[in-house]
């Protein structure tokens, strides 16, 4: 059993490289093809180098919505192409720039977290029950499979946020579809944590320090 390997960059922490996973029939992932990570906002030149460069990196996907590009643009980089496939429509999430809208979230949550109920958990499992149910979710993740198919040559690189739902979704869907075993692909996707660890991911995504889904998340995913 074998996760992803975090590619040592300067102002990412959580990217990967799938090459090497290895398959239920023994066949394994080629290096430098497919590459998951949280948002390219914040790398250096160097690490420019070490994707486009050491890593041949000829696509990006960004999962975000339009406001979360909005705020962390992902930087232009030369002789890469750079998709758009958001996963998540704004307003079935809540995340949109009405007001209005927004202020009625937030009181949803406050009530909910008054009256006991976990309220970031319920929220999140209900998220996750989109990504997988969701007409608009599929369809987006069946884009991004067209993408990953019609590549010739270079590395994809897919990215939401943190790098860890909305991208940690699409790679599962991914390991399956090459077959690679079910506990590889849960130790796959728990693997974020180990990258939550440090000081720095903390700054740039408060409340990390709780960790994110383990293996029991996934039954969120199986309905």
């Amino acid at each position: 059993m074998k996760a992803a390997d975090r590619i040592p960059l300067e102002g990412l922490y959580n990217t990967r490289d799938l090459g090497g996973i290895e398959a239920s029939d023994g066949r394994r992932i080629r290096p430098h093809r497919l590459i998951r990570s949280g948002q390219l906002f914040g790398m250096t030149e160097g690490d420019v180098r070490v994707l486009t460069e050491g890593y041949g990196l000829k696509t990006v996907v960004d999962f975000r919505t339009q406001r979360e590009k909005e705020e962390s643009p992902d930087p232009a980089l030369k002789g890469v192409d750079h998709l758009e496939i958001p996963i998540l429509d704004e307003l079935s999430v809540g995340i949109t720039r009405d007001r209005e809208s927004e202020k009625g979230m937030l009181k949803l949550l406050t009530e909910r977290l008054d009256s006991g109920v976990d309220a970031a958990a319920e929220y999140m499992q209900g998220l996750y029950r989109s990504m997988v149910k969701q007409e608009y979710c599929r369809r987006q993740y069946r884009r991004f499979f067209d993408v990953l198919l019609k590549q010739e040559e270079g590395a994809v690189l897919w990215h939401c946020s943190a790098g860890k739902d909305r991208a940690g979704v699409g790679t599962a869907y991914l390991l399956w579809a090459l077959g690679v075993p079910d506990e590889t692909v849960y130790e796959d996707y728990r693997k974020v944590n180990e990258l939550t660890r440090g000081g720095r991911w903390k700054r740039s995504f408060p409340g990390s320090e709780k960790g994110f889904p383990t293996k029991g998340s996934w039954n969120v995913c199986a309905v």
